[in-house]
């Protein structure tokens, strides 16, 4: 008798404890991370949820992270707010971080499950001087079809003359040929395209009273095949050339008489049709009449610092 006194002592001691317990549990507040992913290489975006149970007052929503796998408020952290979604910004390249959410009450802090992501970034692939004693502006730098990288330079000299220049490098920063293209004295380079069997440069010609394009086909080893012109008006802006795929480019130009009070005079749109021989075979012209504004804003190209010597560095993404 005695032995079953004792025995349903310890079953009430037992079914009370795990009642508390349930009950405890059933009145304590979640939280959870819903997503994380990374944009930009190293930018973290964090979608945080969590659910208020019970008379648990809650103090703070937040996350930490750390490169530990169990991060805390000790670590890096940040509070958050309703709708709980922050983005951290450059928190690293290539490296793994780990993350929770937090809820903090009167008494305790409350954790999510860790989750981790790695970041992603930029690995240098070549770091080289190319150094010929002059002034050189970097206009562009674009990988050929073959995987090499032609840069377009803007190289200059005395009496604020200036004029283009073309490296063409490999994957290991070999120069493979490098020439110059002085046939002005202020023709400065606009852009550079890979076509069939070359390239085509383009420039301004800055030294004739119609301001304009110089458009040079070259080949593969950067020798001129022949150079032309197009284009009927005064001012030239280059929109594009687009490589037709039937031995055909479409060159596009707006084309205005002048600009007054920020206004194009006469603005049109033309897309002239050539041959890889640079003759012309057909052109079509677009007016405001056709819904061109005439006041649409210039075409601007980014240009970078001018350095003494140039240097030049290629990235890749990983």
């Amino acid at each position: 008798m005695k032995n079953a006194i004792v025995l349903v002592l310890i079953l009430i001691s037992i079914f009370f404890s795990c009642s508390k317990s349930n009950v405890e549990n059933a009145a304590k507040p979640e939280v959870n991370i819903d997503s994380i992913s990374v944009e930009q290489f190293d930018d973290i975006h964090i979608l945080v949820s969590m659910k208020a149970k019970g008379s648990n007052e809650i103090k703070k929503v937040g996350i930490c992270w750390s490169k530990s796998s169990m991060p805390t408020i000790t670590d890096s952290s940040r509070s958050l707010s309703s709708p709980y979604s922050t983005i951290i910004n450059k928190i690293g390249e290539n490296d793994t971080y780990y993350f929770r959410a937090y809820i903090q009450t009167a008494d305790k802090t409350i954790y999510s499950e860790s989750k981790s992501i790695s970041t992603g970034g930029l690995n240098v692939l070549i770091d080289k001087e190319y150094n010929n004693g002059r002034s050189r502006n970097i206009i562009d730098v674009k990988e050929t079809m073959d995987g090499a990288f032609i840069a377009l330079v803007s190289s200059s000299g005395l009496y604020s003359t200036y004029w283009p220049e073309l490296i063409l490098f490999n994957k290991s920063g070999d120069v493979m040929w490098s020439k110059e293209y002085p046939q002005y004295e202020s023709q400065y380079p606009v852009n550079i395209f890979e076509i069939e069997g070359g390239f085509l440069l383009v420039t301004t010609d800055y030294t004739t009273v119609n301001f304009g394009h110089i458009f040079t086909r070259l080949d593969n080893s950067g020798n001129v095949l022949w150079e032309k012109k197009y284009g009927t008006k005064r001012n030239k802006d280059l929109m594009r050339v687009l490589d037709n795929k039937n031995n055909s480019l479409i060159i596009t130009l707006r084309e205005y008489d002048d600009m007054k009070n920020g206004i194009r005079e006469n603005c049109v749109l033309t897309n002239y049709l050539i041959d890889l021989n640079g003759n012309l075979l057909s052109s079509t012209t677009y007016s405001a009449d056709n819904g061109l504004a005439e006041g649409s804003p210039p075409r601007t190209l980014l240009m970078t610092p001018m350095i003494s010597d140039m240097l030049l560095l290629i990235v890749g993404s990983t």
